[in-house]
């Protein structure tokens, strides 16, 4: 997984899934944001929220997730961009 801004926001692929999120959430609050590049709202929004991640310092994770790369994960939590 690669850092994207802080400890708190992290890119996720179907690689890491499972670790990075899943495993996380018996730790702390995990924030999944399902994105694409394409997407407006979604470049809106991404800023916003590894701010709040930033601005909380640790007390939730936030978890990105590409939804064009990674659409197994999209589709198994009924994620639809259209």
């Amino acid at each position: 997984m690669k850092e994207v801004q802080e400890m708190n926001a992290q890119d996720v692929n179907l690689a890491d899934f499972e670790k990075q999120v899943v495993e996380a959430l018996f730790k702390q609050p995990v924030v999944i944001d399902f994105w694409v590049p394409w997407c407006a709202p979604c470049k809106v929004l991404r800023p916003i929220l590894e701010k709040l991640a930033d601005e909380y310092g640790g007390k939730f994770e936030l978890a990105k997730v590409n939804a064009d790369e990674n659409p197994e994960i999209s589709a198994s939590y009924a994620v639809l961009l259209n």
